[in-house]
């Protein structure tokens, strides 16, 4: 699936030191979308810009090590769908950031608990993610960059995985909703794979943490914020046809709710942030 569907955040361009994205290993890059962070420990500082996180439909573990304070914090974000502004705390530690982020099929293989109630929030990713929080834990101190992170994350991932029942049948749903755009309805995907809508929520709670229909809302979203990113011709009445809305107000409404504004400007954003980027 990960090769028909790639969710992009809203400053999909973004590459410095305070954020770069490292791809994962051939055998975690189905449920994997990437490894992100700071290349190295830097001071947190009030001068960094503030950003939009729009939703991407991923969920992250992340990391945060305060080498001033000696502290160390891991946090599970659950997959959302609203926007919110982060920026930096300002209080001049040195901070290093180290996160892996989950596509949204995927994170309930390696999860010990279910994912139910975890939409919207920040949480502590051991309650979920208990074999991998453990096995990097300790080390966040003593790997300092990005790429070691990385190389630890994926052995700790690989020995945690699992496969949960009914998984398959998530899969298949998604891979459904991803080739149809997201447009599919519930009780299609339901038919299709020969099971009742209730049987297809149920498993969408567990694994995913959000109900399938509003998870192939943000899929088609996410389609259109990337055509809108990517495709400099990008023309909004070729989505509407492409992507089923009604109309254009249907796809304007839709796409701001999600991104707070229209993909123009969403456009405009991801260049802003890419020629800011420090290079």
């Amino acid at each position: 699936m990960h090769t028909l569907y790639y969710p992009l955040t809203a400053h999909p361009f973004d590459r410095s030191a305070q954020y770069t994205e490292l791809a994962p290993c051939q055998a975690l890059a189905p449920y994997i979308r990437c490894f992100w962070g700071t290349l190295y420990p830097l001071p947190d500082v009030r001068e960094r810009r503030l950003s939009i996180v729009t939703p991407d439909t991923c969920m992250d573990i992340i990391f945060t090590a305060d080498y001033t304070a000696n502290t160390l914090s891991c946090s599970f974000c659950g997959i959302n769908d609203h926007t919110f502004q982060s920026h930096a705390a300002g209080n001049g530690h040195l901070i290093s950031t180290f996160a892996i982020r989950f596509y949204p099929w995927a994170a309930a293989l390696f999860a010990t608990d279910a994912l139910s109630g975890t939409e919207n929030q920040f949480l502590p990713a051991e309650a979920w993610f208990a074999p991998v929080t453990r096995a990097l834990a300790p080390h966040l101190f003593d790997f300092h960059t990005l790429r070691e992170l990385s190389a630890l994350a994926e052995e700790a991932l690989l020995a945690s995985m699992h496969t949960p029942g009914d998984i398959r049948l998530l899969h298949s749903a998604m891979h459904r909703m991803i080739t149809s755009n997201g447009t599919r309805s519930v009780t299609g995907l339901a038919k299709d794979e020969q099971t009742s809508t209730r049987r297809l929520e149920r498993i969408f709670h567990r694994y995913v943490g959000m109900t399938p229909k509003k998870i192939a809302t943000l899929i088609r979203y996410q389609q259109v914020l990337r055509d809108a990113v990517l495709y400099p011709d990008f023309d909004i009445q070729d989505a509407v046809f492409k992507y089923g809305y009604t109309d254009q107000s249907h796809l304007l409404h839709e796409f701001c709710r999600f991104h707070t504004m229209t993909p123009r400007d969403a456009r405009a954003y991801a260049l802003s942030q890419f020629y800011n980027t420090d290079r």
